[in-house]
């Protein structure tokens, strides 16, 4: 009797150990199969029906259901990523003056600093750079 208990505690163990092993394997992937099995069990009704209007042919009850969902949820999605694009456009409109008047042209040169004005009466004349013939 001891035996068999020894077998059943190996096994549950065993079974135990193999089932936390696959969770931890397919962990990342988990959301995802919820989330399938969640919009299958909502779409078979729609399969159901189109099977009953197509007599039967469940391959085309099949595509058609698969159009019907796919146009169901990429039409909203593209409306709310268009809006999004057209929400940028503006944003970015509103805010292009104002970068504008921030960044000068790179052809530009500024203005010297308040605390660097010493610096325009020690520039150097044309030609008169003693290094300049090296």
């Amino acid at each position: 009797m001891t035996e068999t208990r020894f077998r059943q505690a190996f096994l549950l163990l065993l079974v135990t150990a193999i089932s936390v092993a696959f969770v931890a394997m397919i962990r990342a992937f988990l959301l995802t199969i919820l989330l399938a099995a969640i919009f299958t069990g909502l779409s078979y009704p729609v399969y159901r029906w189109l099977l009953r209007r197509v007599r039967g042919h469940e391959a085309l009850a099949a595509i058609a259901t698969l159009i019907l969902l796919l146009t169901l949820v990429i039409a909203p999605l593209l409306a709310v990523l268009g809006a999004g694009a057209n929400e940028a456009l503006r944003v970015s409109e509103t805010f292009r003056p104002r970068l504008q008047q921030l960044v000068e042209p790179a052809g530009r040169v500024r203005q010297p600093a308040a605390g660097a004005s010493w610096l325009s009466s020690h520039r150097a004349v044309p030609g008169t750079d003693p290094h300049q013939g090296r």
